[in-house]
């Protein structure tokens, strides 16, 4: 298995850490923003964005808080828990997805400050 992302933590870090706690060994694989364009152009990206979860069986998933929800699915955390219950609880599924969602309204409004700031434009 394979992750494909920047040498930042911004929206790998969530997955980073599930591999980490569900003991599932990955290759953590830097790229750069020419290697991201790179795939873009030759579409072996499924969105065209990164991160990307390259699994054993040649299948790529796209998009961090799916690729989360796969790995807290497929795998049991370091005491033997279920991460995400899917069907099997609703509830606490609502609340592990209430989480990311929060999260991810956060890391948003943070990319925004940082290209207005890095850029000095209001166009992101």
């Amino acid at each position: 298995m394979r992750l494909d992302y920047f040498a930042i933590h911004g929206r790998a870090i969530s997955l980073r850490m599930a591999l980490s706690y569900c003991n599932v060994e990955f290759e953590d694989n830097y790229i750069t923003f020419k290697d991201l364009m790179w795939h873009k152009k030759k579409g072996t990206y499924p969105s065209g964005q990164a991160p990307v979860l390259h699994l054993d069986d040649g299948t790529v998933l796209s998009q961090s808080n799916a690729i989360l929800r796969y790995i807290c699915t497929s795998y049991k955390g370091r005491k033997g828990e279920t991460l995400y219950p899917g069907h099997a609880d609703p509830k606490l599924s609502w609340d592990n997805d209430n989480v990311i969602e929060f999260i991810n309204d956060f890391a948003n409004n943070d990319y925004a400050f940082f290209y207005r700031t890095k850029f000095k434009s209001d166009e992101y």
